[in-house]
């Protein structure tokens, strides 16, 4: 298999086929029962990096002109399909759904029955029916292994669970991020209200992740995000015959402003990566305050240094006030 990867004859997406359709059905043999910690889903994804890393190869720096090792984003965005820890994830799902299923046979009275034996000194490992409830928790806020009943409610989890494992994740898109919206805001232009968001089945959200997704790798945002709706509300006693006594808002689309969560969400940890540590802003638990108090404890310092010091300030905008 080594040499197949590291092979010229074959390309890129051969070399995947053959790894999604021989390799990895080897390596993940009867994952659907594992008890996985951490450190376990840890080692997988290091197992298929290093399979991703024969396959796609080194990377030519033009600066130096030497080739590197891919960075594991680029990997991830180069694979762009489900990882094994997702995987994992949905064939574990997958096989409780037949387990809960399985009315009065002996793999149903394994899962519900208890044992009367008393537990061991210590803390109790991690059973597999914990794993299954953890998979849920990350999917849907309230999702059960009881759900299984439905057939097709519980195949949309099961697909959920190794879908867009790269750009979005089904739980980005969760009832958990819909309940930030309060009832009862007003729409935007295209007329979807929060009250919708927060009745969403399991389907409409895959179906929604699909279209943000879509969205997102072709770069072209639908006409109506481009269009708001300005409203003019009225300040706490003013008179309604100045136009200084209203208060402009602009009403956004709701899906757009889930779009930009999920964008900031995955750039977020870039950018503080990238901004120096001396710089305040666009940074989080950052504020102006904490860049003054910065600056003073400098300018004291190169004063008992007798160095001197120097600051540039710019504005960038002046209020009529």
């Amino acid at each position: 298999m080594k040499k197949m990867c590291t092979s010229k004859l074959l390309s890129r997406d051969t070399k995947k086929k053959l790894y999604i359709a021989y390799l990895r059905p080897i390596v993940m043999y009867g994952c659907e029962t594992w008890s996985t910690t951490q450190g376990d889903k840890n080692k997988l994804l290091t197992f298929e990096r290093k399979i991703l890393r024969k396959i796609y190869g080194p990377i030519l720096n033009p600066n130096t002109g030497e080739y590197e090792r891919r960075k594991n984003t680029d990997l991830h965005s180069l694979f762009n399909t489900t990882n094994l820890k997702d995987f994992l994830k949905s064939k574990r799902l997958e096989w409780a759904g037949h387990v809960w299923r399985a009315e009065g046979r002996l793999i149903r009275q394994v899962l519900v029955n208890k044992s009367n034996k008393k537990r061991p000194v210590g803390r109790p490992r991690q059973r597999w029916l914990d794993r299954v409830k953890d998979d849920l928790k990350t999917l849907r806020n309230g999702a059960s292994i009881e759900g299984a009943e439905d057939r097709e409610g519980w195949g949309a989890l099961v697909e959920a669970a190794k879908r867009l494992n790269g750009t979005f994740k089904l739980y980005h898109v969760s009832i958990a991020n819909f309940d930030r919206y309060k009832k009862g805001k007003t729409a935007g232009k295209d007329g979807i209200y929060t009250e919708f968001l927060h009745h969403l089945g399991s389907k409409t959200i895959i179906w929604v992740t699909d279209v943000l997704f879509q969205i997102f790798c072709s770069g072209k945002s639908p006409k109506l995000w481009k269009e708001l709706v300005v409203v003019a509300i009225l300040k706490s006693d003013k008179s309604t015959d100045s136009p200084k006594s209203y208060r402009p808002i602009s009403l956004l689309s709701l899906i757009l402003k889930l779009m930009e969560r999920f964008i900031l969400k995955r750039i977020s940890p870039i950018i503080e990566k990238a901004i120096p540590s001396y710089q305040r802003g666009s940074k989080h638990s950052r504020d102006c305050c904490e860049q003054v108090a910065a600056l003073t404890s400098h300018i004291e310092k190169c004063f008992n240094d007798c160095r001197k010091a120097g600051a540039a300030f710019l504005l960038t905008s002046i209020s009529p006030w």
